[in-house]
């Protein structure tokens, strides 16, 4: 009797130890931070574009309205392209900085319009 109290209560905690771990049914599925309007092309002493101020709504599929979008080597868009009033999709890497605007470095950034 004890041991089929053992096996079912071991089977129970395990159910419950995966019924509590986080999945994902698409693990390629990357969440767009912020959809809008680039309002402001930030660049360093040298004319080489930083980051962009984005604006726009919070969406159904959108985290965001407003963010300061930082944008290195390995964002996956030529900043030359960016300018000013262009309609963009920003994925972030990593968390962001929660201030207001966000602040965070780009991932992606697909121009849209």
């Amino acid at each position: 009797m004890k041991k089929i109290l053992i096996i079912v209560l071991t089977t129970v905690l395990m159910l419950n130890m995966m019924g509590c771990t986080k999945t994902s049914n698409n693990r390629n599925e990357e969440k767009i931070g912020i959809r809008g309007l680039i309002t402001k092309v930030l660049t360093d002493d040298n004319k080489k574009v930083t980051g962009i101020l984005v604006e726009g709504k919070v969406e159904s599929d959108t985290i965001h309205d407003k963010a300061t979008v930082s944008i290195d080597k390995s964002t996956k868009i030529s900043a030359r392209e960016l300018k000013e009033g262009m309609k963009v999709e920003v994925v972030f890497e990593g968390p962001v900085m929660e201030s207001y605007p966000v602040q965070g470095k780009a991932k992606t950034i697909k121009v849209i319009e």
